[in-house]
């Protein structure tokens, strides 16, 4: 498992919105998901912010260098790789989003040392929600999100996952 300690490894631009996906989602739709994820947010995003999308074949060695770069606000990953991004000192909780799941959420759940508590980190992105009928691929697994717990654009981050799921 990978650690950090608070945010002073954070890299994140303010004025960037950062998505990075190290998935099957086809790497060639950068441009694509740039406009969605723009136009998804349209109503929130604030001035001077902009949207940058990164995408990845998956790999463990690309989300390692992810999860220590910290640059990115989002992270999309294909499932199998979610257990090496289940980290409480890497990810911010979604347990509001817990509700809108229907299923179990134990390969989701992961305890916070710090404060001894269980929470949800990461939530799938499944062929039924919004995501997956939005983007139109059929991909050869699911999908998983987690939120960078050093983001400094938490708020649009949920407001993703709202529309999303």
């Amino acid at each position: 498992m990978l650690t950090a300690c608070g945010n002073s490894n954070s890299h994140h631009d303010p004025e960037v919105f950062h998505v990075s996906f190290i998935s099957s989602v086809p790497t060639t739709i950068t441009d694509e998901m740039e406009s969605y994820i723009t136009d998804v947010l349209a109503e929130e995003l604030p001035e001077g912010v902009s949207v940058n999308v990164n995408m990845f074949l998956p790999s463990h060695d690309r989300l390692t260098i992810e999860m220590i770069d910290r640059q990115a606000d989002v992270i999309i990953v294909d499932e199998g790789l979610e257990q090496l991004m289940l980290d409480a000192y890497y990810l911010t909780p979604v347990d509001e989003f817990s509700d809108r799941l229907d299923e179990t959420l134990s390969p989701y759940t992961t305890l916070d040392e710090r404060t001894n508590e269980e929470h949800l980190y990461l939530l799938p992105l499944r062929p039924n929600t919004a995501f997956r009928q939005a983007i139109g691929y059929e991909l050869p697994g699911d999908l998983v999100l987690g939120i960078v717990e050093s983001s400094p654009h938490q708020v649009l981050s949920k407001r993703l996952i709202e529309d999303w799921l």
